[in-house]
């Protein structure tokens, strides 16, 4: 069987590498043929291979007398065989176009075996080891096996028609004859293992009623039967095909004189290749012409772009390609759009200066790497002595994260300045990854960060005392952001807040800011192309000096593209701003058109010359909350009763507070949270009219990947707005 399959494996590729030939060799001779006339395939020839699985039907206990067996009844026999064979096929255009009749001519392999498996009662049997008792075994089983070696000249008559795009469908009679008629039949015990035959001609074996390599008797050579057909033609070359096929064929007639129907289903491939009539027929032209107008001729043309041969029918298409000139429209509009989303068009731009003070929060962790004691590891600003001793917070930039960065320089310096407070360094281990292979993480941790503070800003041992804590156990291996959380020196006053205080009051830093009314414009960009754009450019002038330049390439009748004004650069003059839109299509046209935007500047120095109110804004960045907490620290109700302090007691005074989380947990919940830490902050304050927004997590304000960003989001942040007299 294994030989016979790796022969049909061998002859499949063949027939394909064959396939290929042909089909090149035709399509070479009908490149050649220049007449009017075509010829029409009216025959097919080519070759199939299958694979069979042979499924034979029969209810008999034996062949015939001479062939003595046990079996209560065969049913079924199965079998894995192959067959091969040449076919022909003829077109019938008068009856269907696509029907046709054919001739198939082959070996078949119809092998199958009988394996009826049968409780075999109440018999003597022997044991195959000594005493070689003889029993009487009431529940052996014994396997009946009839196994047949039938192969036939296979001829197959049929009718064919594609039904359903490649598909085809096939219908027909077989007529086998066959060359090899024999089989094999023994039976063999099964169950148990450990008997054998007692007695009679098979004492001591396994098996008996063993009849090798017989004729099977009262043979029906001749089987005739019905075929059913299913294909998809694949086409390989004109008018060629490689078509996967499933078959298959059940018989009217038994094998012998019992019943047994050699029935089989048959999976391959079949290849076809076209005959030619000998007569031609006369080609038919159809021609069809699409015109298609062209910005970039220099000239015009006729084009063949495609030619479709369908028997005697020619389809040609071409394209006439005709000179056009081609429309270039723009416009350009612009319109202000305030804080509260309304539009203004052509606005006049007002960009005033306030004084701003912001504090910034001390967030006293200094965050490692997974399995690191090394502070060059973290995101920690390291001075030398000499960079330490020219330090100053009021340096630093307005930037949270730039503040908390510098967090060692700053408890430096503050300790240097109070030498009277003193501060307890605990190191932590978050237990998890590389940190639970390091026993002594924690210490090393908090021993690095106590150098740093000993060799470089030179605060004696006194002021200094080293810790291992344990993370507390409601923020032990909640989840990934937690476990990095965990992963931190701790600096923890030794004394308690209430004497440690300028160690960790925020830090303020005072600027002026800019602010534009509106602080955004959005310019509506309407370009018109009729050969289609190849770029434009968007450019914001003041005063000869650029602000913005945009460029793009889509063409869009709705283009929006938007100007956040208080992004640097800013605006410095009261001159206006030249908005210039130019656009250039592909043939080189170019458009131009300009929108003028005022601006005036309402610098602090001209308030102070116009005598006009102006504001004093300060703001308030308060960490005030630990992971899903809302309750406020000792050190942060002392910043919020010096925030009380400096807020005038008039109706004037604005204040917004709003409320922050990291992206840990659901959004909702964590709005809900944000809103509690709000009205804490605000009960704290007890001012009229506060202004709260819980914001949550749905705007996260630093970068949730960093530990201290996610830190630094528990937060509440406070403007107050104070009108300057």
């Amino acid at each position: 069987m294994f030989f016979k399959a790796k022969k049909l494996l061998i002859l499949t590729p063949i027939l394909f590498l064959l396939s290929i030939l042909i089909t090149e060799a035709q399509q070479t001779n009908d490149k050649g043929n220049t007449s009017s006339e075509v010829k029409i395939p009216s025959y097919f020839w080519g070759a199939y291979a299958h694979f069979n699985y042979n499924v034979h039907s029969a209810n008999f206990n034996q062949l015939s007398s001479d062939y003595v067996g046990c079996c209560p009844v065969y049913e079924s026999a199965r079998g894995s065989k192959f067959s091969v064979g040449a076919l022909f096929e003829k077109k019938l255009p008068n009856v269907l176009e696509e029907f046709l009749i054919g001739v198939r001519l082959g070996y078949a392999d119809m092998s199958a075996d009988f394996a009826e498996l049968e409780n075999i009662g109440n018999i003597e049997l022997r044991e195959t080891t000594a005493p070689f008792e003889t029993k009487k075994i009431i529940n052996a089983e014994a396997t009946h096996f009839l196994k047949s070696k039938l192969s036939a000249l296979s001829l197959n008559i049929y009718a064919a028609d594609k039904f359903f795009a490649g598909f085809t469908g096939s219908i027909g009679l077989n007529f086998n004859f066959l060359l090899k008629n024999s089989f094999n039949q023994y039976e063999e015990l099964t169950n148990p293992s450990y008997v054998v035959f007692s007695g009679g001609e098979y004492d001591g074996q396994r098996v008996r009623n063993v009849y090798p390599e017989a004729e099977i008797p009262n043979v029906n050579k001749f089987q005739y039967g019905l075929s059913l057909g299913l294909g998809y033609e694949l086409p390989i070359g004109k008018n060629s095909f490689l078509t996967p096929e499933i078959r298959y064929n059940f018989f009217f007639t038994n094998v012998a004189a019992v019943n047994w129907k050699p029935n089989y289903l048959q999976l391959g491939m079949a290849i076809k290749f076209p005959i030619y009539k000998s007569e031609t027929i006369e080609k038919i032209y159809q021609r069809d012409t699409i015109i298609e107008k062209s910005f970039h001729l220099e000239k015009e043309y006729v084009e063949l772009i495609e030619t479709i041969e369908e028997d005697n029918v020619i389809f040609e298409k071409y394209k006439y390609y005709k000179k056009a000139d081609a429309r270039l429209d723009i416009n350009l509009t612009a319109f202000g759009i305030d804080t509260n989303g309304v539009k203004q068009e052509n606005p006049k731009i007002i960009i005033e200066e306030f004084y701003m003070t912001e504090s910034f929060p001390i967030l006293p962790n200094i965050y490692f790497p997974d399995g690191s004691a090394e502070l060059a590891r973290t995101r920690m600003v390291l001075l030398s002595e000499n960079q330490a001793n020219d330090f100053n917070e009021e340096n630093m930039e307005m930037d949270a994260l730039d503040v908390y960065h510098n967090l060692l320089n700053i408890f430096g310096k503050r300790l240097r300045e109070n030498p009277n407070i003193k501060i307890t360094i605990a190191g932590y281990s978050s237990g998890e990854g590389k940190d639970n292979k390091d026993p002594n993480i924690a210490n090393k941790r908090a021993q690095a960060v106590k150098s740093y503070f000993t060799d470089v800003w030179e605060i004696p041992d006194s002021q200094l005392q080293v810790e291992t804590r344990s993370i507390p156990q409601n923020l032990q291996m909640r989840n990934a952001d937690i476990t990095a959380e965990n992963s931190k020196v701790e600096l923890i006053p030794s004394n308690g807040f209430e004497k440690s205080l300028p160690l960790y009051m925020p830090v303020k830093l005072s600027y002026i800011e800019k602010k534009s009314n509106p602080p955004l414009v959005e310019f509506n960009i309407d370009i018109q192309a009729e050969a289609s754009l190849d770029n434009y450019t968007l450019t914001l002038l003041q005063d000869e000096e650029k602000i913005r330049e945009i460029n793009g390439t889509t063409q869009d009748e709705n283009l929006k593209i938007q100007w956040q004004i208080e992004d640097t650069p800013l605006p410095i003059t009261e001159k206006p701003v030249i908005a210039t839109l130019k656009a250039k299509d592909l043939t080189g046209q170019e458009k131009t058109v300009q929108k003028e935007l005022n601006i005036e500047q309402v610098t602090v120095k001209k308030k102070k010359e116009r005598i006009e109110k102006d504001w004093k804004i300060d703001k308030y960045s308060l960490v005030l909350f630990d992971y899903d907490k809302s309750d406020i620290s000792y050190v942060d109700k002392e910043i919020l009763k010096e925030i009380k302090s400096n807020i005038e007691p008039n109706s004037e005074v604005r204040i917004i507070i709003s409320g922050f989380a990291d992206r840990t947990g659901d959004v909702q919940y964590n709005k809900n949270l944000a809103q509690r830490r709000c009205e804490e902050v605000s009960k704290i304050l007890d001012v009229k009219n506060a202004k709260l927004k819980s914001i949550g997590s749905s705007k996260l304000i630093l970068d949730n990947d960093l530990p201290e960003g996610r830190a630094l989001s528990r937060t509440v942040q406070i403007e107050v707005r104070t009108p300057l007299k």
